[in-house]
């Protein structure tokens, strides 16, 4: 998803606790959210919101990329990591935190 609008939901999310792992690709200017494998398939998402399934590549920074500014020495970094583990937000989650921050645009 865009940046501005991820880091809206980055930020209700961490309120809530619920966010997983988000991934930030600075140069391209996006967030990616890691849901289970085809659980983002049948949602109504906002613009600009795209699901990536079967044929897409996503960069995986590597486990010290993590927070702090921007460097430049990579393209992707962690923005956020789950001290708990956790490796993947719950798409009914990730959805409604959506609604809210994009103002119920979500089909």
């Amino acid at each position: 998803m865009p940046l501005s609008q991820g880091l809206y939901v980055l930020n209700r999310l961490r309120l809530t606790g619920l966010s997983g792992p988000v991934i930030e690709d600075q140069a391209h200017g996006v967030l990616y959210w890691l849901v289970p494998p085809g659980s983002a398939n049948d949602r109504g998402w906002p613009p600009g919101v795209v699901p990536l399934g079967r044929g897409y590549s996503l960069a995986v920074p590597a486990a010290d990329r993590v927070g702090g500014p921007w460097v430049g020495d990579g393209e992707v970094r962690w923005l956020s990591l789950r001290p708990t583990g956790h490796c993947l937000t719950d798409p009914v989650v990730l959805h409604g935190a959506l609604a809210r921050v994009f103002g119920g645009r979500c089909g």
